[in-house]
């Protein structure tokens, strides 16, 4: 189980993240991230943040950890990756076809 992080917000620390919470202009992952802290701050459990956020537990504790480690800042900022590693896979379909081979029922 992930150590629990308390948030703790006054009314100037609340005002910035409730405006990016608010900003529908921004991208979604902001607004998420935003809400999460928003949410911990009104000392909820970890389980109904993430359900009133839309996101998993594990994305509550790493938002919660990563704003008392950077503030806002690091709720706008994706943490580096090492060169060559993207986000998001995609493999084409003969390389899901390498990696997952289907299995050929036996016929008795």
């Amino acid at each position: 189980m992930a150590q629990p992080v308390c948030v703790l917000l006054d009314a100037t620390g609340a005002a910035r993240p409730a405006a990016i919470a608010g900003d529908r202009s921004r991208p979604l992952k902001h607004i998420q991230r935003a809400r999460v802290v928003l949410l911990s701050a009104e000392r909820r459990s970890v389980q109904d943040v993430a359900r009133r956020a839309g996101v998993s537990r594990a994305a509550v504790w790493r938002w919660q950890r990563r704003y008392g480690e950077a503030g806002v800042e690091g709720l706008l900022r994706d943490k580096t990756r090492p060169p060559g590693t993207p986000p998001h896979q995609i493999l084409r379909p003969d390389q899901a076809r390498r990696r997952h081979p289907r299995r050929r029922q036996q016929i008795p």
